[in-house]
């Protein structure tokens, strides 16, 4: 029987018979070539001394897995000084002396490996039609060469948790490339300068605000121009700013979005003119981005008509609120105050004054409120917000 295209074979290799099950072919496989090469001094042979048979799993077809039966033979090797008396004929392009695998499952399983973890691949190989256990996977993953190492001129340096407030690790990233370079076991200047000192060619380092990185860079990359990234960028702008309003949260109820403030006066007015454009927009033929749901709308518009300090006072209290009814409802399925505090992350003293009161209990006036004294400001005031 000749080779099917379904199942390709390496010149010199014959399909001998398909044996199929439900859930498995089983394909008998004999070579035709006339000599092969001793492994030991290089020569060919003619001289068959035996044959054996030896199973490699393939790619499976149709889902189902398929087993290849190899008929392989021994030759004599007739070189006096050579080591070897008898050798197998080695089928290095179907696959490798004494794997249980062709070449091209296992560039398939480590495929799968490298898209998901050991364990996952475990669970899903089977659904297509391959069998591999996760220890198995990770040692065909060792097996991977790394790729050439290549000069880096755009450098990213950054820390991320092993374990949250307590062991940290340096990521070293390849900014043109976006790919990972390395990892180290440590965030302090002295893992990093060992790295960085093997390349020199470094010419931009984007780094976060950790002085460490800072520090190891200026010893050993002098000439290495430094700079923040976006997102750390964008978190210092959002922190200043939330500090600024946070200081000046006093003159924040005196700036109103009147139109907005209308709009939630008159929320029907608001519905219509939604619906309107919801009409409008399905009997355009070229519409305009679609418009927000409704109810997202109203939201939003909620939100926004309160102050900054009004906002984040409603918002901590919806978050109470809902934590109060997580409370009651684990109390009501008979969870006692300890197993709700352990689930629910909470003081136990936390979940007994939400038990024990008749309600949601509200914060007191002024609650976390500071005595607001003397300010510099206060005598311009009016004339700040007049003009």
């Amino acid at each position: 029987m000749e080779g099917s295209p379904f199942l390709p074979l390496p010149e010199g290799m014959l399909i001998d018979r398909v044996e199929q099950t439900d859930s498995q072919l089983i394909v008998t496989v004999i070579s035709t070539r006339n000599e092969a090469v001793c492994p030991g001094c290089g020569y060919p042979s003619e001289h068959v001394h035996c044959q054996y048979q030896r199973t490699v799993n393939d790619v499976p077809c149709g889902g189902r897995n398929v087993v290849l039966r190899l008929h392989v033979r021994k030759f004599f090797c007739l070189q006096l000084c050579c080591p070897r008396k008898v050798f197998a004929e080695r089928l290095s392009d179907l696959v490798q002396p004494w794997a249980r695998v062709s070449d091209r499952l296992l560039e398939e399983l480590k495929a799968v490996g490298l898209s998901a973890s050991a364990e996952v691949s475990e669970r899903l190989a089977p659904r297509l039609g391959m069998r591999v256990k996760a220890p198995t996977l990770l040692r065909y993953l060792r097996t991977i060469k790394d790729a050439p190492k290549a000069d880096v001129t755009v450098l990213g340096i950054d820390d991320f948790a092993l374990r949250r407030a307590d062991t940290y690790g340096t990521i070293l990233i390849n900014i043109e490339t976006g790919k990972p370079l390395d990892l180290l076991a440590d965030r302090t200047a002295e893992a990093v300068k060992p790295w960085l000192s093997t390349h020199p060619e470094i010419q931009v380092v984007s780094r976060d605000r950790a002085s460490a990185f800072a520090d190891a860079v200026n010893q050993v990359l002098p000439h290495a121009t430094q700079v923040a990234d976006r997102y750390h960028l964008v978190a210092n702008l959002r922190e200043h700013l939330q500090r600024l309003l946070d200081h000046k949260r006093s003159c924040l109820p005196f700036v109103e979005d009147t139109a907005l403030k209308n709009t939630q006066e008159n929320p029907t007015e608001q519905a219509e003119s939604l619906s309107n454009q919801i009409l409008s927009a399905v009997s355009d033929p070229d519409p305009l981005p679609s418009a927000p749901p409704v109810a997202q709308t109203r939201t939003e518009a909620d939100l926004s008509c309160f102050t900054y300090a009004e906002r984040k006072k409603k918002i901590s209290r919806d978050k109470r609120v809902s934590r109060y009814e997580e409370v009651m409802a684990l109390h009501q399925e008979g969870l006692g105050q300890r197993a709700i505090a352990r689930q629910l992350r909470m003081s136990r003293n936390s979940v007994q004054r939400s038990i024990c009161s008749p309600g949601f209990p509200e914060r007191a006036e002024g609650y976390a409120r500071r005595a607001k004294g003397a300010n510099k400001l206060d005598p311009y005031l009016p004339y700040l917000r007049e003009q």
